[in-house]
């Protein structure tokens, strides 16, 4: 790129993006682009054109990071509410108005204003201007990995074309030994699609590399599969959930931002531990959305995210995947008027190899932009109908597992334009924004002759960011043991409610045990006694609850036959602690 009053006016440029502008009516990239093809009458490059004012060639557009980082002096996320799946916690939802974010400029990006320029260039800046705002609001939804994972697994085992869908963007983005995920990775990951779909339009054979993107008739569903897709639903979802708070509350787009961390990403800094969505306002203090957002979900009124989450899941319903199958079906009909034209048959039908004979006995398609330029690239296309190329490719199908008018939010993203196509997915979203709908519904599962509850259990209280009130008549020393471990590593505050038992030597062990922890820890660790107490209950956070015939001793819950119910219901869970501050007030302290 060379800026000077000379290409202001009348610059050259390259229709691949690898010069977006230079004085030289030659190419000055002639002896390193492997793209070179030269005319035969000038030798000039076919992609080089120009000149034209530079006004005419790009929108620039800055491209900015933005890195939420937690509130300083402990955990001060407030639990709001959980969504289920299955037995066990798929998300959980808070709030915070302490939280902290980086806001920095990396890149800017050129958008072509011209059809025929086949790529959106980036500069990259090793420094960039940005500002730090503390105190901002922001919801977290928190997705336990293990239950993300299943959730995953699931959709993906009951769907073949999600499956091929899911595995082609991998193996483009990533490489086979990749265990991570890098930006910028969508460069090269065109450049693979563009080989196979080169391939397709000469209908030579396919590269042995790329034997593998070509042939998904047969993809199994590995671990690296699940992984990737949890961050191409986390990615989506944040896209979704952001747009349709925007739409709740009519605040303006620079309002509201996002971020995600996964330990697939490496994005800025060190790998992220966590899984999570965060939205956040752009202002100290906040803007009063994300609040009275959390305020309503916080008195019990879930109908509100579930509103969202219907309102998302309608907007991409089916309407993009049935456009798509109708282009397909209909491909030679859409095309077959531009045939009887001699210049136009080449393109026509190279666009058509491209479609069918990319990806062989599977129903994915490649992207429009590789579509393009394979055309370009295969093809003699004559200067004059090169504006029509993209008319031509109108008629195909365009919505690549996801576009910008459901899932991508193109400036707005916090990935580059090129990336954006290969980490989100429109079909795993629909899927996975139902299943969450259905479970929002159903917050309660039961299980009425159930030996062995541990598992639950444990799943349950690992959790827990703030409390643990239990109930229980008895209590073996060992569960006492692990819920100080939760106390003494994630800071969480638990209350036991139990009773005397003299003539049980385990339950007097138990009682010694919570006596000794109540004089070291005081309110961290308490617990209280009534001896006519006959119920059993736990409740995590103030938002999780399991209750049932179960004690909470080594026995109950791992080999006697008990019933239990697990309700991850705002009422249910509320009633049940308002029900246990009210037992704790007549309790007697140990």
């Amino acid at each position: 790129m060379q800026i000077d009053s000379s290409t202001l006016k009348s610059g050259h440029y390259c229709t691949l993006g690898w010069v977006v502008s230079a004085p030289e009516p030659s190419c000055p990239l002639t002896h390193e682009c492997p793209y070179y093809q030269p005319r035969q009458k000038t030798g000039q490059c076919k992609s080089y054109q120009g000149p034209i004012a530079y006004s005419s060639l790009y929108n620039v557009y800055s491209r900015i990071q933005r890195r939420f980082d937690d509130p300083a002096g402990g955990y001060l996320f407030t639990p709001i509410m959980a969504m289920r799946e299955g037995d066990e916690p798929l998300a959980i939802v808070r709030f915070t108005d302490r939280g902290n974010f980086l806001a920095y400029i990396d890149g800017v990006s050129f958008s072509p204003k011209l059809r025929w320029i086949t790529a959106q260039p980036t500069v990259f800046l090793k420094e960039g201007v940005g500002f730090r705002i503390e105190n901002v609001h922001a919801i977290e939804i928190d997705f336990p990995e293990v239950a993300l994972h299943k959730f995953v697994r699931r959709q993906l085992e009951n769907d073949v074309l999600l499956r091929q869908w899911i595995a082609l963007k991998r193996g483009l983005y990533l490489g086979p030994d990749d265990v991570v995920l890098r930006e910028r990775r969508g460069i090269s990951a065109f450049r693979k699609m563009e080989t196979v779909v080169t391939a397709a339009v000469e209908g030579t054979g396919i590269e042995n590399a790329q034997e593998s993107l070509s042939e998904l008739g047969e993809v199994g569903v590995t671990d690296a599969l699940v992984n990737f897709g949890a961050f191409l639903l986390l990615h989506s979802f944040a896209h979704t959930f952001r747009n349709a708070l925007l739409a709740k509350y009519g605040c303006r787009g620079e309002e509201l931002a996002y971020s995600i961390e996964h330990p697939l990403l490496r994005t800025v800094g060190a790998p992220a531990e966590k899984v999570r969505i965060l939205v956040f306002e752009t202002a100290e203090g906040g803007f009063g959305y994300l609040r009275t957002f959390a305020t309503v979900l916080g008195s019990g009124e879930t109908d509100e995210f579930e509103h969202l989450l219907k309102a998302s899941f309608e907007s991409i319903k089916q309407s993009c995947e049935d456009r798509v199958d109708q282009s397909i079906r209909n491909l030679e009909r859409n095309y077959e008027n531009f045939r009887d034209e001699a210049k136009l048959r080449p393109i026509v039908d190279g666009i058509i190899r491209a479609y069918r004979n990319s990806f062989k006995d599977s129903k994915v398609f490649p992207h429009v932009n590789a579509i393009r330029r394979a055309i370009a690239t295969s093809i003699d296309v004559p200067n004059e109908i090169r504006p029509l190329l993209d008319d031509l490719l109108e008629r195909g199908a365009h919505c690549w597992d996801g576009c910008q008018l459901c899932v991508m939010l193109e400036r707005e993203c916090t990935f580059l334009a090129f990336d954006q196509p290969f980490l989100v997915s429109e079909r795993l979203l629909r899927s996975s924004l139902q299943l969450m709908y259905e479970n929002l519904r159903n917050p309660m599962s039961f299980y009425p002759l159930r030996r062995g509850i541990s598992d639950e259990f444990h799943r349950l209280t690992s959790m827990a960011t703030s409390t643990i009130n239990v109930v229980t008549p008895w209590i073996s020393p060992e569960i006492v043991d692990y819920l100080q471990s939760l106390e003494s590593q994630k800071q969480v505050k638990v209350r036991i409610i139990t009773r005397h038992d003299r003539a049980n030597d385990v339950q007097s062990k138990s009682i010694e045990k919570l006596r000794e922890l109540d004089k070291k820890l005081g309110e961290n660790f308490q617990t209280r006694i009534i001896d006519q107490l006959h119920a059993k209950g736990i409740i995590i956070d103030g938002i999780m609850a399991m209750h049932g015939s179960f004690n909470l001793t080594v026995s109950g819950l791992n080999s006697n036959v008990e019933n239990i119910t697990i309700d991850f219901s705002v009422v249910g869970t509320s009633k049940f602690a308002k029900e246990f501050e009210t037992v704790w007030q007549k309790a007697n302290a140990l």
